[in-house]
C-alpha cells in the first residue's frame, strides 16, 4: 500500500513505487501494463520495440483505464496482467464493495480498449480481498485471481484462488481452489491467494501462502494445481530446503509459459544478512517439483 499521513493522505511521493504485481509486459516487450493502486492503469507501448530499450520519456500512453463503476478506495489497479498478443488484459480492485474486491478484463480491438466485463467471486464478502494478486493467460482466455483473506471452509482468513475462463465474451467462474485435508489450525489466518500465477496454456497454476506453520512459524508455501478436462486439482506443495520461520517464501510467484519452471520470492530469508532476502527456481519433471537453485 502507498504510504499516507495521519489524515489518510496519499503520499504522492512514492506513487509509481509498486510491487511488481502492479506491471506486466507482453512477451515481447510491446505493450505494458502498469497498475497504480488509487489511480487508474496505463498501457504504453514502444513503438513495437522492446521496452528496454527506451526511457520512460520515449514510451507512448495507449490507453488509461477506469472502471466502469469506480469508487472511493477500491484500490484499482492493484495487481495487473496481459495476454501475450497484448489484446486482453486483467486489472483488480481488491478494495472495491468493502474489500471483497473484484476484477475487470478489459480487450483491444485496434487501439481501442473497452471493459469486457467486471469479474467477482461466486461466494464474495467482505475483506475477501479478491484481486490481491491475478494472473492472465497467454491465449487471455483464463484467470486465476487470489483472495487470501476469504474464509474458505470456513475457516478464518484461510484464503482462495478462483478461477475464470473466457467462452465467447464471457467469463465464468470454473474452480475455487485451496489446499484440502489440512489440519484447519494450520490454515487458519494463512491467506492462501496472496500470490498467483498461471501458465501460458492456463492449464497449471502456482499460488503461494502469506504465512504457513507448517513447515516453520511463517515461513510461507506456494502450491501447485493444474487442470484436467476442467477440474483444478492439487499436485504438489512446495518449501524451500533451508526453510526458516518468517522467510515469507511466496510473497510474490511466477511461473513460466509451459509451466515447468517457477520462481518463488523469500523476500526475509536471511541469504547474507538478516532478511537480505532470496529467491528459488523449482522445476517440474512429471509430477514432481524439485528445487533447482
Amino acid at each position: 500500500q502507498l504510504n499516507d499521513d495521519s489524515s489518510g493522505n496519499v503520499d504522492e511521493n512514492v506513487l509509481g513505487t509498486i510491487t511488481s504485481n502492479g506491471i506486466a509486459v507482453t512477451p515481447d516487450g510491446s505493450v505494458t501494463i502498469s497498475g497504480t493502486p488509487y489511480d487508474t492503469v496505463v498501457l504504453s507501448a514502444p513503438s513495437g520495440q522492446s521496452v528496454s530499450e527506451f526511457e520512460q520519456s520515449s514510451l507512448s500512453q495507449l490507453a488509461k483505464l477506469t472502471a466502469s463503476d469506480a469508487e472511493l478506495d477500491d484500490i484499482f489497479g492493484n495487481s495487473v496482467s496481459i495476454s501475450s498478443d497484448g489484446s486482453t488484459a486483467i486489472v483488480s480492485a481488491a478494495g472495491e464493495s468493502n474489500s471483497s474486491g473484484a476484477a475487470y478484463i478489459f480487450t483491444r480491438s485496434g487501439t481501442t480498449w473497452t471493459e469486457q466485463q467486471k469479474i467477482q467471486a461466486s461466494d464474495a464478502e467482505e475483506d475477501d480481498n479478491f484481486g490481491n494478486s491475478v494472473s492472465i493467460s497467454a491465449d487471455g482466455n483464463t484467470v486465476i485471481i487470489g483472495a487470501p483473506f476469504e474464509d474458505a471452509d470456513n475457516i478464518s482468513g484461510s484464503g482462495a484462488a478462483y478461477i475464470f475462463t473466457r467462452s465467447g465474451g464471457v467469463w465464468t467462474e470454473q474452480q475455487k481452489i485451496y489446499p484440502l485435508g489440512r489440519n484447519l489450525f494450520i490454515r487458519s489466518l494463512e491467506n492462501f491467494g496472496w500470490s498467483v500465477s498461471i501458465n501460458g496454456t492456463g492449464d497449471t497454476a502456482i499460488v503461494s501462502t502469506k504465512r504457513n506453520d507448517e513447515g516453520a512459524n511463517d515461513a510461507g508455501a506456494t502450491y501447485i494445481f493444474t487442470r484436467s478436462g476442467g477440474v483444478w486439482t492439487e499436485q504438489a506443495q512446495i518449501f524451500s530446503t533451508d526453510i526458516e520461520p518468517n522467510d515469507r517464501f511466496g510473497n510474490s510467484v511466477s511461473i513460466s509459459n509451459d509451466g515447468n519452471t517457477a520462481i518463488i520470492g523469500a523476500p526475509s530469508e536471511d541469504t547474507i544478512e538478516l532478511e537480505s532476502g532470496a529467491a528459488y527456481i523449482f522445476t517440474r519433471s512429471g509430477t514432481t517439483w524439485t528445487e533447482q537453485q
